[in-house]
């Protein structure tokens, strides 16, 4: 059975990362010795060979992140190497907590008291399908969490990973050009672009460009009468 590494740098669930632990569940489907166990829901790899499936309607899965973490989505996927498309999770409800009594395969006998639902895919609009490699993403205000738990209406329902991301941040900006040569009464145009938590780098609209008018420049490099900015 195919299963497929993929970067976890940035997930919170993956149980390599020095923190998260491997995920329990209520109960997993008969028959399979070294595959659709709980454990294989945050092992760090995609596909229907490191997958869990149920065994029962309405069951759940959890992962412990093993450490207090503002988080804002969740992501999962039946089978995101594309080679099956049954096994739908049906509706689900993600519910989180900070601390877990018993945190072990088929024990949920405090979660009332203990965890708070924090997306229902009902209201959402989720139709209950995962189309192929496709991948479910929840997002929800940020949340501080520990544990996450994972119901799933579908008798059978088989979830290949699931991710867990802390909201996006500005790391950093860079603002070009760098070194204008700008003559006095000529205007220069310059342009924010940040670079996000996630890798992903963009402009910083609405506010991307910054224009001024210098009127004189000193031997030093300072404006003494100028820089007129306006965003």
């Amino acid at each position: 059975c195919l299963a497929l590494p993929f970067d976890t740098s940035r997930d919170l669930a993956f149980q390599g990362n020095g923190f998260a632990k491997p995920a329990v569940a209520r109960d997993n489907i008969p028959g399979y010795s070294s595959i659709h166990l709980p454990q294989f829901g945050n092992d760090g790899f995609y596909g229907n060979g490191a997958s869990w499936i149920s065994n029962s309607a309405n069951s759940w899965i959890k992962i412990d992140l093993g450490r207090t973490v503002l988080i804002d989505r969740i992501t999962f996927g039946r089978d995101r190497t594309g080679n099956y498309d049954d096994r739908d999770p049906g509706q689900f409800i993600i519910a989180v907590a900070q601390s877990d009594n018993v945190y072990a395969n088929g024990d949920d006998s405090n979660d009332q008291n203990e965890y708070t639902p924090i997306f229902d895919s009902v209201p959402a609009g989720f139709s209950g399908i995962i189309s192929g490699p496709q991948t479910v993403q929840a997002k929800f205000t940020p949340v501080m969490a520990r544990f996450i738990k994972i119901s799933v209406a579908n008798l059978g329902a088989d979830l290949d990973e699931i991710e867990v991301f802390a909201p996006v941040t500005l790391t950093s900006i860079a603002v070009t050009p760098a070194n204008p040569a700008i003559n006095v009464g000529q205007t220069q145009q310059f342009t924010a672009t940040g670079t996000f938590s996630d890798g992903s780098v963009q402009a910083l609209s609405p506010f991307p460009v910054l224009s001024g008018l210098v009127s004189e420049w000193s031997a030093e490099g300072n404006a003494n009468d100028s820089v007129g900015g306006n965003h």
